[in-house]
């Protein structure tokens, strides 16, 4: 995988197709089961990864379900539809929306609104509370 060094904000580095460094790839799963952590010792799994939401998910496993996060939406993805999907039947809570404070939590129809593309551009940083068992 290739990832882009953006050398005048370091925030805004990302994963590109081509014509970046070349980089090893890993599950977050994986990171943190070879760094012996035990999965409940985790309150909470802070995500900003520029647009790269679906795949740190799909890559976490059990600790997607069992865990709080925080994830950091603040750009046009080109496709809501699995951060939706992932969202569905979850508690989200907006911390900020637009770089302001809000601490409402979204609907299930705001989040197929989202998967649907319907709010355009998102910016928002969102707590997703984990699954009760």
């Amino acid at each position: 995988m290739s990832f882009s060094i953006d050398d005048t904000k370091r925030g805004n580095s990302k994963v590109v197709e081509s014509g970046g460094i070349e980089v090893p790839v890993a599950t977050l799963e994986s990171l943190v089961g070879e760094a012996g952590i035990d999965d409940h010792n985790i309150g909470l799994i802070w995500v900003d990864v520029e647009g790269y939401e679906d795949q740190v998910i799909r890559g976490a496993g059990e600790l997607w379900e069992s865990n709080n996060w925080v994830l950091e939406m603040r750009s046009v993805l080109a496709d809501m539809a699995p951060i939706g999907e992932h969202l569905a039947g979850r508690e989200v809570i907006v911390l900020s929306e637009m770089e302001r404070p809000s601490g409402r939590v979204l609907s299930q129809d705001d989040i197929v609104r989202i998967g649907n593309g319907e709010w355009g551009e998102v910016c928002l940083d969102v707590l997703v509370k984990a699954k009760k068992n």
